[in-house]
This record gives structure tokens, C-alpha cells and sequence, in this order.
């Protein structure tokens, strides 16, 4: 009978016993939605096309500190969100701007630029997608140097776009604009050149004359990896003519 009794007691008392209580398991942090992480990719993208504009612009000026600067500022832009088989083409975009920021000299930046804008095409065909360009009118013509150079710097980034895009119609847009656009000095600026300045004027003209030339070639059937040596050494071209009017303008000083 004694037994009996404890044993009861023992199952009613097993029975009462709380069950072990586990801390809370933590909880999941929220996960970003579909919609965020495109926008998120969007908005880097938007940030790597401005920083090869600003490259590219800078090269053709010759400031090759700028073109340095911007260049290592896109290469810290990483795509964590990226699809894995994307993520070669996003490393070569950062390897092309890592490239582009060592280089010594604008002569070879400017051709680094070009490079980077060959990955820059090669992702966006990858990934299925093509940047949307804003449309710029062609600027008003003129006779003086001012608006011509206007009408050069249109072209060059038309041409620009048509790389990076890829984009045909863009490419043969800006390279046209660049055959009809001849740069002169008219005869009253000629005039304020001082002898030993009649020199570095005819060694303008050359490079005028051969931008003409690179732009006549780029109308014509091209691959993507020619068309990127011929954009590189346009932008050697336009660097070293822009030095030359830079040394123009301080010799009048």
C-alpha cells in the first residue's frame, strides 16, 4: 500500500514539474525585399557610369589627378547583391578602375578609361541590361574655337555612350559630329600668336586632323575590341592637344 502511494505521488509530482524552459531562439533580421536590392543596384550603377563620365572627362582635359581620384573611388563600389555568375563582370569593371587610378601618365589612363569602358559593356550585355542616356541636343554651331570645341565634346560622349552602352547608333551619332566638326583658329586669333606659338598651332591642327581620322574609322565596321584601341587613342589625342592649348594660353600671359 506504501508503495503504491508513492509511486502516485511521484507521477502526480512528475506530472506538475514545469517543462525545461529554452531561451528564445534570436530573431532572423528582416530580409531586404527584391524591389530594395534592385534599387540598391540601380543606384550603384548610376554611381559607376557618373564616376567614368567624370574619368573620361578629366582624361580628356589632361587631370590625371582627377581621373586617379574618381577611379579609385568606383573600384570600392562592390555589388554583394549581384547574381554569382554576374560578379566576374562587376570584379573586371573594379580591376579596370584599379588599373586606370596606377597610371603614371594620361596617356596611359586615357587608354585604361577606355578598358574600363569595354567592361562596362561587357556587364551590362551580361546581365541583360543597356543604361538609358538622356538625349542632348547637338550644341548651337559657330565659327569660333569655343562653340567648335562644344560640338567635339558632344561627340566624344555620344561616342562615349556608345561604348559603355554597347550601343551603335550612339557611337556612329558622336563619331559623325566629330567628322563635321573641324576645329580653326580664326585670323584675328592667329594674329595675338607670338612666332615661336605658329608651331604649336600647326601641331594642333594635326591632332584636330587626326581626331577627324579616328572618328572617320570609327563610322566604319569595327569590333568592340577595336573600337575600344581607337576611343583609347582618341583620348590620347584630345589630351595632348588640350596640353597644347594650355601652353598657348599661358604664353599670351
Amino acid at each position: 500500500m506504501y508503495m503504491r502511494v508513492a509511486a502516485a505521488a511521484l507521477l502526480v509530482a512528475s506530472a506538475c514539474r514545469p517543462e525545461k524552459q529554452y531561451p528564445p531562439a534570436p530573431a532572423m533580421p528582416p530580409q531586404p525585399s527584391f524591389v530594395t536590392l534592385v534599387n540598391s543596384t540601380l543606384a550603384r550603377m548610376h554611381q559607376r557610369y557618373s564616376a567614368a563620365r567624370r574619368i573620361e572627362e578629366a582624361i580628356i582635359w589632361g587631370d590625371l589627378a582627377t581621373a586617379q581620384a574618381e577611379a579609385g573611388q568606383l573600384a570600392l563600389l562592390a555589388e554583394p547583391s549581384a547574381l554569382p555568375e554576374w560578379q566576374p563582370y562587376f570584379d573586371r569593371v573594379r580591376d579596370a578602375a584599379r588599373e586606370l587610378e596606377a597610371s603614371g601618365v594620361i596617356a596611359s589612363a586615357a587608354r585604361r578609361s577606355a578598358e574600363l569602358g569595354a567592361a562596362c559593356a561587357d556587364c551590362h550585355a551580361a546581365i541583360g541590361g543597356r543604361p538609358v542616356f538622356d538625349t542632348i541636343l547637338p550644341p548651337p554651331t559657330g565659327d569660333s574655337v569655343d562653340a567648335q570645341m562644344r560640338a567635339h565634346g558632344w561627340g566624344a560622349a555620344r561616342m562615349w555612350e556608345g561604348l559603355i552602352a554597347p550601343e551603335n547608333a550612339r557611337w556612329e551619332e558622336g563619331a559623325g559630329a566629330l567628322v563635321l566638326s573641324p576645329i580653326t583658329i580664326s585670323e584675328v586669333e592667329q594674329t595675338r600668336l607670338s612666332d615661336n606659338m605658329v608651331s604649336v598651332r600647326n601641331a594642333m591642327g594635326e591632332h584636330v586632323e587626326k581626331i577627324r581620322a579616328y572618328a572617320s574609322k570609327a563610322m566604319t565596321p569595327l569590333t568592340q575590341r577595336e573600337r575600344v584601341d581607337l576611343y583609347g587613342e582618341m583620348l590620347v589625342t584630345c589630351a595632348s592637344c588640350h596640353a597644347l592649348v594650355r601652353d598657348v594660353d599661358l604664353a599670351r600671359q
